[in-house]
Order: C-alpha cells, then structure tokens, then sequence
C-alpha cells in the first residue's frame, strides 16, 4: 500500500516521489526497473483474444485453437475496448486453469460454503481472481494437467482448462477483466439486476499460485468423481462418499502379476506417478498410492516405487509413512485414475466388488468327507450340517430316519424341492404323504409329511403333537431366506412365521442341512430356543472341474449344440425360450390332436411341459410356463430359467452351460442352479453386462433405518411378538444388505463362488461381446411369436382369465394382459386406485398377515399415500391432481418424507424438490404415477387407424400417455393444466367391465369418497354370492373375508361357531 507521504508515479527511465509535499524525480537503477516492470497487473501476462462488441461470445481469433499460427493474432497486449471485450484461453497456452464459482445461486448448504465459507474468496485464496458482470467469481490457478475441463451443474462449479477427460484438446477461456457485455431481459433475471450492462473486474491482482491442498481435494471429492459415486454422497448429505474405510468395504480381484502390468503401463504413460512427490506441486505419487492401498498390493508398490523413482529418491522409511497416513483409500476413486491413465478403466468391472458380511460360524466338527454317510453317524440330537453338493446330505437324514422309524416332518421352500424329496422317500420305503394330497383340508395326524413351508398352515393341529416328531430343514439358509422375504408369504408370512417358529421350538429333534450355513439364519434356531451344533464338511465336490468363460452367445451355444448332453442355466424365462426357439426349434412335434404330443414315445399334453426339436432330438425347457416337476435324469439336454435354482438334482454326467443377464436372481441362486448337475464335466458360463455399481447402503445399520424411516408413518398392528418383529427387521436387513453387495458385481461375486467350490477358471477377464441388448432383441422376436401365437387354451393364460374374466374373443385383443407382468400388475394398480378409497385400502392393509415393514413395500401403501397427499393438497380428484394448496415449509418437509419413504426417489439434495412450489409437488406426483402405472399403458393388441388405411394387417400395441397436458393463455401467462389422460382409463374400464359383468365407468370413481363394497384386491376370482349365516356366527362368508382378521375366525373357530370344513374354507379364501 502506498502512504500518505510517499506518493509514486512511474515514468519510463525513472519514477516522481512526492515526499512532504515536495515533487522529486529519481532516475530507475537497473534493478528498480525490473522491479517496477514485474509491477504489471497479472491480466497483461496472458495472451489474449477479441470477444465481440458487448458479449461474451469470441471473434473469429478464437477459433485459431491449437494452430501455431495463434501467436500471430493472440497477444499479450489485447485490452478491452468499446469495440469488444477480452478472452483469456486456459490451459498450458497461459500456464493456468480457472475455477469459475457462480456463488450467487447457493445457499448456505452448500458443499463449498460449508467448506470455505461464502464470498472474500480473493481473500481465502491468495491468486489472481477475477468476478465477472453477474458476480460469479474466477480464481486462476497455476496449470495442472489433473483438473481437466468440467461443467458441473449440480453443483455450479466450471473447470475451465484445455483438455477433456479423454485428454484430448478442447480449448476454454475466461472473459477478461475490463469486458463489458449487454444484459437481456434472461441475464438480469438470472443475476437479479435491472443495469442494462455489466463489466467484468478484477478482485485480486496477485501472481498465479498452486491450486492449494485443501480445494484440490474437494474438487476430487465433488466435482471429479463418477456420477453414481456422486448421488450416492448427496443422498448421504455428506461431503465425501459415506463408505467405511476399512480393507475389507470393496475387494479387487487383481493377482500380483496383473497389478504388476498395470504398474509398468502407468510408467510408460506417465512416470510422475511414480516420482513426483516430494515438490508439492505434483501429487501425483500420492494418488499412486491410494490407488495401491485401495486394491490391498503392498509389496508391489513398494517394488516399483524404488524401481522407477528417480536416482537418490527412494525413501523406503518415509514412503511407508506416506503409506500408513493414507486412511480414505476407500473413499477416493484413485484406482479409476490410474486405469484411466492406461486406457484399462473397463478393468474395474471385471475385479471390483463389494463383499458380503463375513459371518464367522462356530463349528462343533469338521470333516472333509466325499460321502456323509461313509464316515459319519448322525446324533438323536439337534444337528446342522454344513456340506457342499453332491456329499449326500439328504441321503444320510433318509437313512436315519429310515433307521431310527421316527414320525418326521420335512420342511422345504420350493414346491419342486418337496415333489422330487417325497418320491426319494417313497422309493426308499420312507412312509409318507405329499402336502398336495390334500389340497383346501388340513393334513391328518400321525402322518409323515413333506411340506413346502407356504402350506404349513395345513399342520396346524401337529403343533400339539410336535414335540414326537423329528423335523428336517432341507436347504436350510435358502428356506429361512425365503420365508423372510418371498413375495408369495405376503399375506401370511406373519402367521407362517408363528407356526413355523412354535413347530421348531416343541419338536423332538431338529436336523437342518446346507451347503451354505450362514449365521444370520442359523440365529433364527436360537429364536426358537434350539440348541446350534454345526458340523462342517470341507469338501469340495467340484474341486478340479473346468470353468470355461464364454464371450459370445452365437458361440457358446454353438458348442452347445455340439453335445448330445447338457443342462443350460439362465436368469430369465424369456431369454431360455428365446434361445431354445431360435436354435432348437427345427422340427415340429408329433402331434396326435391340437392338445395331445407324442414325447419320448408317450401321449403328453403339449401345455404340461415345454419340449423343442432338433436333428438330435428332444430339449426340454424348464419354466414358470407350466407346472411339470421333471426328472432332469430323464432329459439329456435341459435348458432352465429361474424357476429352477435348488430342489431338483441330476446325477448325469454332463457339461453344464450358464448366460446370465444379471437382472434377476443373484450370484448365490446362480451358483445353485449350476449344482443341480451332480457330475459336471465342465462349466461353461457367459455374464452380459460386466459392471460394478456403487452399493446403495453403507452398513446393515443404515439397510435397518431406511427400513424404520418406511414405517415411521404406519399405525398398523403387528400379529407377532415385539421380540418375532424385532428379529425379523433385523434378519431382514442382513439379507438385503447381502443382497445390495451382489449386485455391486453379480460376475466377480460369482467367480468367487467358482473358487471356493473348487472350480478350476480357465480365462482371465475379457470383454463381452454380445450385450444385453442384443440377448433383449432375441427375446423381442420371441414376444413377437407369443402374440402371433396368441393360445388362450394355454393354462397359465386361463388361470390368469379366472381374475381378468375377459371374454374368449377379446383375450388376443388384450394378450398383454397375460404376456407381460409388468402390465398385469399396472392393470390391477390402476384399478385399485381408482375404485377403493385410502381408507377401504389402509383396513386391508392392516389385516393382512404380514410384517408391517414388508405391508410399507406394497403398491397398496403407495396408492394409500398417494390419495393421503392428493386431499392434502386439496387436489380435484383422482385423475385432475394438480395440487392447489400453498404447503408450509413444515409441511411441505413433511409430505416430501412419506412419500420418499413409499416411493424411494433417490434426489440428490440440490434437485430435492421444493414442495412449496406448487408445480414441484405435481412433478413429484407424476413420479409417483409413473413408478405405479407405468410411462404409458400399452394394453390393446389392435389395428391403427392407419393401418387399416394401408392394408397393414399386423397388429401393434397401441400406446397410451398417462398424462395429458394442455396449455392455454390467460392475461398473457401460458397456463398449463396437467392430469391423468382419460383415454387411458378409458381402455382400463373396458377390462374392468368384464370381471365386474357390467360396464364400469371410471368417472364414477374419481372422487376420494367413492369406493365399492369391499376391496378389489384381483388377487382371486371374483367371490360368487353364498347363503348368509354362515356356520354359527351369523356373518356371510364375503362379510367374514372381508371384515375379520385370521386371529378372530380362529376364535370363532374355538368358540365353536365355525366348523373346521368352514374355517379351512375361509383360510384358504384369505
């Protein structure tokens, strides 16, 4: 600063002090002269451009680029003028890049508020900083070729440099200081200013210093991290990713010799990683490191960082210190910097993951045993034994149970599982009924049965009597899984979960088996006070076996069709029809009549099973289409879907061959479908997607808050004991965090898998080369032929017309109704919405037999919200929802939490929508609509009117908007309307007529009171009339199944005023 005594004015060769008032010239000595030429104001160091007259926008001297030429027309000496402004070009040409702040739009939670503070940023950085017309601030920093051009709207914050992420040249400028530009009517909304101009100014005119350590790291944090990583940290409102950084929160599947590679790569591209970090300027050593540390190779980077530092550099003692003072390896995204370095970013797919929680198990034996039953002898005691596929888990109980002639009850999850046990049984002399024989009636006392876990209600009078019986728990975990979280217990796990628990805690003895025991599961014993003695086998029944990966659809099945024997695996119903259609499909069946086939010499019924022929004869394929339970021995060549994963075992010697989607059933369910082959000769397998994805939760701990957060709103009762509820939540989030951790990476989760049965890999990771995009237009072709072939005689289409009532003529019109799930269950939203009230649904809710935290999941209690919301913001009806009441702050918070607790939204925080605003809250609305009724309803399968124009016979589906918009005009402001179009419930109505036998009009409905006599669930036929006075209790059936919960007709049941014929009849009708 100058004083108020001394006063300087610079000449050429020399500088006039005033000194007390007195004028004094004094001639420059050759240093003073530098001195006052370094004293230039930093703008007059950068070569410069012209910008036109009053804008921002550059002259033809922009587009120069890269040229050498530049230097001709850029120049250090450009100022700016009446005739247009300045352009600064960023990146190496002037040694900086610009960090461009539009302050002026945050709020004070902003992320770099919270960091830095807000405004004085000439202050907090010590740089040349400029702000520009609308005050955005500018801060210039040194070059460094890490921070790469980036526009960051979220949270409005621009790199400005010279180069993109691929590193290729993309130039960018800054306006320069002195610029002034014209404001439009846009510009001074936006800056909030009614000046017709504005000019550009510098704030701090210091030389150009480093980027400092601290913003550095935060742009890492915010601005340059993928997007996933990003939503991730803003749903967590935290400033970095919310991850644990401990070694085991992601794993890399990198052998040394792989790291090894990628280490010599990195050299050849770019040796700083390994020798800039001792200047301050570079740290490019310390994002190697973090990189290391995050993949878990210790001994490689200390290998090649002596190897390739430079001469007297390697520090062995201090490079460890920089090694052990790195805790947030996890947190940062180092590695992806590194592969993308080297070109090998797809590597990340292919090695990380997130693995499970590692459960430790305590076991009271362990054994390596081909055969159970050649080396062991099973207790009269509670057991659980833990043995891979293949050792005879189920044969050993058989023999015991056979030995020991106990009464025993077998407990399965799947219907197959149970079919294929009671046949080995009955082979075996094992005395024993199916619970199928005896369908709608309880099963009798004194029986020994196999049951699927779903149908345990039928042994409900066996609770007094368990305490005689041995209980046997096949595929224990997977039945445990299923009766935490199948769908098909979504109306009766609660009580299923109470028998089951009271069967286990009185029997005599119980006796569980798995080749995946896991302590989450086995804890559901202690609940039920059994003794835990774990016996565990190590051996490895496919130790040695080949796992060969597979690339390419056409080839893998290809060399399929080369073997006369094989089992082919897959994770969708439609792509194993797809596959056998495309490929197996070469000569027609031998056809007795319309229904009946001839296979392997025997009249079948076509719609029993679903068989394909080819020049090698017969493929049968497994899938929900039908109900036939197989004897995979008795097939050569099995291609199966989902509906397969454990249950039915196969001894045939075969390959075995998997192609994955990775869309539906999880690593785990995968590797258990590849074990219904005993003897494989070699895997063959191919996964289409290959990509790690960020997990969606943390910790267990989190999975169990987002899960209280979806019941805090709920004032259901629950059927259980607080102790049963408390278990269940807890349980219930372990299985779902397991599963959140598969999906980070379903292929490297599964080759694991691979490694620890035993499995011998032969590849190393490749690319895929047929997408799921390409396997989804194979499964296009085959929803082409569904409908072309239209069979409404088909069983599942008639069981599903039992709901729907569509006429026989009509069903093809409506075929998607039986094609697509999807659209079923969008059909039976859209009714349910429309014809019950929230409060008819909520009384449903409540009486169902569930846990409330699964109840919360439900499409039910999104309509119920939904209807909430839409008269709290006092909305016309049902169908015009556009909201007219102003929501408080409170409110308006309040409203936005039930509904994201329903429907799952996943905003970041700087797009969280502001229900205030009227217009946020029918944008939110129509989310809502979209997640329960899809983005457009594609119901009708029928001619266009320009088709029947043209002649053009093929039918298509035609597509209805769920919302319709108009816009209109009032005072000069267009005013626009939004509601749920009227043609689409228009086409609903129509198949709403058919169950109701009475044409349906949906405008009758659209009011928040109306609703029909009881709730339209569509989950069963419609009820038929039946006498009154039903039994005793002077109710009808209808009054009783719609009224009463399964705890007050079992009173009724013991009071006598029901018979057991009546109480099973109205079970089964609940």
């Amino acid at each position: 600063m100058r004083s108020e005594e001394t006063k300087m004015q610079s000449f050429k060769f020399g500088t006039i002090k005033t000194v007390d008032g007195q004028q004094v010239y004094i001639p420059f000595k050759q240093d003073e002269k530098k001195i006052s030429n370094n004293n230039k104001s930093m703008i007059d160091t950068f070569l410069k451009f012209q910008l036109l007259k009053d804008s921002k926008c550059p002259s033809n001297e922009w587009s120069i680029g890269e040229n050498t030429s530049r230097k001709k027309v850029w120049s250090k000496a450009k100022k700016a003028t009446s005739f247009g402004g300045i352009g600064i070009p960023c990146g190496k040409v002037n040694g900086m890049f610009v960090v461009d702040l539009d302050d002026y739009k945050w709020d004070d939670e902003h992320p770099f508020i919270k960091k830095f503070g807000k405004g004085d940023y000439h202050k907090k950085f010590n740089t040349y900083v400029q702000q520009s017309a609308g005050g955005a601030w500018h801060l210039f920093f040194k070059y460094d070729e890490e921070f790469f051009n980036k526009c960051h709207n979220t949270t409005g914050i621009d790199i400005l440099s010279d180069r993109n992420q691929e590193g290729e040249y993309k130039g960018k400028y800054v306006v320069g200081a002195g610029t002034t530009i014209r404001f439009n009517d846009d510009m001074r909304k936006k800056y909030n200013s009614t000046a017709n101009y504005g000019t550009y100014k510098i704030l701090n005119d210091k030389p150009l210093i480093d980027c400092p350590d601290d913003l550095k790291q935060w742009l890492r944090d915010f601005i340059y991290v993928d997007k996933d990583v990003i939503r991730k940290k803003k749903e967590r409102e935290q400033k970095v990713v919310a991850v644990s950084n401990t070694p085991e929160y992601y794993k890399y599947n990198l052998t040394k010799e792989k790291v090894e590679k990628i280490c010599k790569d990195l050299f050849i591209k770019a040796p700083k990683y390994f020798q800039e970090y001792r200047s301050g300027e570079d740290w490019s050593y310390l994002i190697f490191t973090t990189a290391m540390k995050a993949i878990g190779h210790y001994e490689v980077w200390d290998k090649y960082s002596k190897l390739y530092a430079k001469p007297n550099q390697y520090n062995k003692t201090e490079n460890d210190k920089i090694w052990n003072g790195i805790t947030q390896y996890n947190t940062f995204n180092c590695f992806n910097k590194i592969l993308l370095e080297i070109d090998e970013r797809t590597l990340l797919d292919y090695v990380k993951y997130k693995p499970v929680k590692e459960e430790t198990v305590e076991y009271s034996k362990v054994g390596e045993w081909d055969k159970l039953g050649k080396h062991i002898k099973l207790p009269n005691t509670d057991l659980q034994i833990k043995s891979g596929t293949g050792t005879g888990k189920t044969t050993i109980v058989k023999e015991y149970l056979k030995t020991t002639k106990r009464n025993f009850i077998s407990i399965v999850s799947r219907r197959s599982l149970a079919y294929e046990q009671y046949k080995t049984f009955i082979e075996e002399g094992l005395d024993c009924v199916w619970y199928e024989h005896f369908e709608g009636e309880r099963i009798p006392e004194g029986k020994n049965v196999v049951i699927q876990i779903d149908s345990i209600m039928k042994l409900h009078s066996y609770l007094d009597y368990s305490s005689n019986y041995t209980i046997f728990l096949d595929e224990y975990s997977s039945l445990i899984e299923h009766l935490i979280t199948s769908p098909t217990l979504n109306k009766s796990r609660s009580i299923v979960f109470k028998v089951f628990k009271k069967m286990l805690f009185g029997c005599k003895q119980l006796l569980c088996v798995d080749a995946d025991l896991t302590k989450h599961t086995l804890d559901f014993l202690t609940l039920c006070d059994r003794p835990i003695n774990v016996w565990n086998n190590t051996f490895q029944h496919n130790k040695g076996v080949p796992a060969k990966e597979w690339f390419n659809i056409e080839k893998i099945v290809a060399d399929m069709k080369t073997k006369d024997k094989f089992m082919m695996c897959m994770d969708s119903k439609s792509s194993a029809l797809a596959i056998a259609e495309k490929h197996f499909n070469c000569k027609v069946l031998e056809h007795i009549d319309e229904q009946t086939v001839i296979i392997n010499g025997k009249e079948v019924n076509k719609y029993e099973m679903t068989v394909f022929q080819d020049d090698k004869g017969l493929i049968l394929v497994v899938s929900a289409e039908n109900d036939y339970v197989p004897n995979l021995d008795e097939w050569d060549r099995v291609i199966f879907s989902p509906k397969i994963v454990y249950g039915l075992d196969s001894i045939m010697e075969r390959e075995v061959y998997c192609v994955y989607k990775e869309h539906t059933i999880s690593p785990k369910a995968m590797m258990q479908q590849v074990a219904r082959c005993r003897n494989i000769v070699q895997l063959n397998y191919m996964f289409c997607k290959k990509s790690f994805q960020e997990p969606t939760f943390i910790d267990i701990p989190e999975v169990a808050k987002s899960n209280n957060q979806r019941m805090e709103f709920v004032e259901w009762q629950e059927v259980c004991e607080i102790k049963d509820v408390e278990f269940y939540k807890h349980i219930l989030s372990q299985i779902q965090y397991n599963q959140d951790c598969y999906r980070t990476n379903k292929f490297v989760h599964f080759k694991n898998m691979l490694d620890e049965k035993g499995f011998k890999n032969i590849q190393d990771w490749v690319v895929c080369q047929t997408t799921v995009k390409e396997l989804k237009e194979m499964e296009t072709e085959h929803k082409k032929l569904e409908i072309d072939n239209f069979d409404i005689n088909k069983p599942c289409h008639i069981k599903r017309n039992e709901l729907l009532q569509i006429p026989e003529d009509q069903m093809k019109t409506y075929c998607q109704l039986f094609l697509n799930d999807t659209a079923f269950t969008q059909y039976r939203n859209i009714r349910k919405y429309l014809i019950n009230n929230e409060e008819v649904i909520n009384a449903n809710l409540a009486d169902k037999e569930d846990f409330n935290v699964n109840k919360c999941k439900t499409a039910d209690y999104q309509i119920v919200l939904i209807q909430k919301f839409l008269k709290y913001v006092e909305s016309k009806d049902k169908i015009n929802f556009q909201s007219q009441k102003q929501l408080s702050k409170e409110e308006a918070e309040k409203w936005f939490v039930y509904l994201d607790s329903a429907f799952r939204f996943r905003f970041i925080k700087e797009n969280k929508p502001d229900f205030t605003k009227k217009e946020e809250v029918d944008k939110t609305l129509i989310k809502c609509f979209r997640q329960l009724f899809g983005g457009n309803f594609k119901l009708k399968h029928e001619l266009t009117e320009q088709q029947i124009k043209t002649n053009n016979t093929q039918m298509t589906f035609a597509k209805t908007d769920l919302v319709s918009t108009t816009r209109k005009t009032v005072d000069g402001k267009k005013i626009s309307t939004m509601k749920l179009n009227k043609k689409f419930f228009d086409e609903v109505s129509k198949v709403v007529s058919f169950s109701n036998g009475q044409p349906f009009k949906w405008d009758s409905y659209t009011s928040f009171t109306d609703a029909e006599n009881g709730f339209i669930t569509d989950d069963e036929p419609p009820k038929k009339t039946i006498q009154p006075n039903f039994g005793k209790s002077g109710k009808s059936l209808n009054w009783l199944i719609n009224n009463s919960t399964l705890k007050e007709i079992k009173i009724l049941l013991d009071d006598g005023n029901l018979t057991k014929e009546e109480y099973m009849i109205i079970l089964k009708k609940k």
